[in-house]
C-alpha cells in the first residue's frame, strides 16, 4: 500500500475501485485513534496530468461538487496535490451503480425512488444555476443504504458559461439534442438526460443504445421520445412529477 497524505491525515491507497475515460477511483482508508475509515480517491490518468484543459475540468468537479452539500450529491472532502498529481478526496459510497443494477426491468417503486433520488440532486444543482451535463447510469450510485446519489461533475457549468458550445462530451445514448447541435444548453439537458434514464429503469431496455453512436445520436435529434407513462398506467402522475 502506498501513503496519501491530506489535510485529513495520512491515508492509505489499497486498490482500484474504478476506472474511466478520464481517470481512476481508488480506495484509500485512514487508522486514527483506533477508529478505521474508508475514502474514495479520484485521480487523472498518467497521460492527462500534463493537459491543461484535463487539469481544469477535474480542478472544475471538485470545486463544484463541493459546493453542492446534498445528500443526493457524494460529497467531496477535500482536493490536494502530490508526487502523482492532483486528486479529489470523496465519500466512499458502498453500493453499485444504477448501470449494475438497471440490466433488467426494476420493480417502479424501486425505480422511481432511484429516479427521484437522482431529480432531488439535479434540483440541488440547478438552484445553484448548474447544469450536470452528463446524466446517465453510470454517474449514479445506489447505496447498500438506499441512498441514491450523483457523481462527476467534470461535465458541470453554469448556465451562462459560453463553454458549454465546447467540444462534444458526454455518454452516447443520453446527451441532449441541443449538446449534439453544439448549442448552449440549460439545466433542461439535465431533463432530457433523466428521461431517458427513466425509460431504461421502468422498461428495462436502452433507449438509444445503437452500437453505432451516429444511429443514437440521429435518433435522438429526429425521432419523437417516447411517452414514459405509455403502457405503464401504473405510473400515472409520479413518472410526470421526475420531469
Amino acid at each position: 500500500m502506498r501513503e496519501l497524505r491530506w489535510a485529513g491525515g495520512t491515508l492509505h491507497v489499497v486498490r482500484e475501485l474504478a476506472r474511466g475515460g478520464m481517470g481512476s477511483v481508488e480506495l484509500a482508508l485512514r487508522d486514527q485513534g483506533g477508529f478505521r475509515r474508508a475514502f474514495a480517491v479520484k485521480r487523472l490518468h498518467p497521460a492527462l496530468r500534463g493537459d491543461p484543459e484535463a487539469l481544469r475540468r477535474f480542478v472544475d468537479e471538485a470545486s463544484l461538487a463541493a459546493e453542492l452539500r446534498h445528500p443526493n450529491v457524494v460529497s467531496v472532502l477535500d482536493v490536494g496535490h502530490d508526487a502523482m498529481g492532483p486528486f479529489i478526496v470523496m465519500e466512499l459510497v458502498h453500493g453499485l451503480s444504477l448501470r449494475e443494477v438497471s440490466s433488467a426491468e426494476l420493480p417502479p417503486q424501486l425505480a422511481l425512488r432511484i429516479l427521484t433520488g437522482v431529480a432531488e440532486a439535479l434540483r440541488a444543482a440547478h438552484a445553484h444555476d448548474l447544469a450536470h451535463r452528463d446524466v446517465s447510469p453510470g454517474n449514479v450510485l445506489v447505496g447498500f443504504d438506499g441512498t441514491v446519489r450523483l457523481i462527476d461533475f467534470g461535465l458541470a457549468r453554469a448556465v451562462q458559461d459560453e463553454r458549454s458550445r465546447e467540444l462534444l462530451r458526454g455518454t452516447v445514448g443520453y446527451m441532449s439534442p441541443e449538446q449534439l447541435r453544439f448549442e448552449a444548453v440549460d439545466t433542461r439537458t439535465d431533463l432530457f438526460s433523466l428521461g431517458v434514464v427513466a425509460f431504461e429503469c421502468l422498461t428495462g431496455e436502452r433507449l438509444y443504445g445503437d452500437a453505432d453512436a451516429r444511429v443514437a445520436a440521429r435518433r435522438i435529434l429526429d425521432e419523437p421520445p417516447p411517452d414514459l407513462r405509455a403502457g405503464r398506467p401504473e405510473m400515472g402522475d409520479d413518472v410526470a412529477a421526475l420531469v
